[in-house]
């Protein structure tokens, strides 16, 4: 059954995103004094996160220019599995969609632990763009497969909320029962000062 489970964890993400590449450059790496936070404001509460620009830059850099552009305010969670992970990020909102652009992979020796942010991809290695995933146990059978590039540091009992909502089938994953039957709305991203917590 547990071997069950983390397969269907890995179709779950692989299946993510959408098989079409462009080939357009991935975002400059930015350069970050310090690890930059992350605040999602979602319908169930806030979640605090924060990113490792040493660790994976460019998805760092292009997650940065996307939540300082708007472009995950008002998208929702589209997947759920429940006790495993959370995953959004979606503009179109079945886990088809891009944002026009793909990422090379950064992959690292970092563990999937309770909390870890990392991207999600079709099944290309290097096909991660804007969607990301939460993990709300630890899923070492994701480890070095997928880009890591943060971790929630306040509100993780916010992510294991939206972990436990019902879920549908979702015609765009083969009818998989992960699309809340309620949408899981993220109000709004922003980057954070020090002072931000989790609500």
């Amino acid at each position: 059954m547990k071997t069950l489970t983390i397969f269907i964890v890995m179709i779950a993400i692989t299946l993510g995103c959408s098989s079409e590449k462009k080939e357009e450059p991935q975002p400059a790496a930015r350069v970050f004094a310090e690890r930059p936070r992350v605040v999602m404001e979602t319908d169930m509460g806030n979640i605090v996160m924060e990113l490792f620009p040493e660790v994976a830059p460019h998805h760092v850099s292009s997650f940065m220019d996307l939540v300082e552009k708007g472009f995950y305010d008002g998208l929702t969670f589209h997947r759920v599995i429940e006790g495993q992970l959370i995953q959004g990020g979606d503009p179109i909102g079945d886990g088809t969609g891009s944002a026009g652009y793909i990422l090379q992979g950064e992959f690292s020796n970092l563990k999937h632990l309770p909390g870890t942010v990392a991207m999600a991809r079709g099944h290309d290695r290097n096909s991660a763009s804007c969607q990301f995933y939460i993990c709300l146990t630890q899923l070492p059978s994701l480890d070095g497969r997928y880009t890591i590039f943060g971790q929630v540091i306040d509100g993780l009992d916010v992510a294991r909320k939206i972990g436990d909502v019902p879920v549908k089938g979702n015609p765009a994953m083969n009818n998989e029962k992960s699309l809340p039957v309620d949408p899981v709305r993220i109000i709004r991203a922003y980057v954070s000062d020090e002072d931000d917590t989790a609500s």
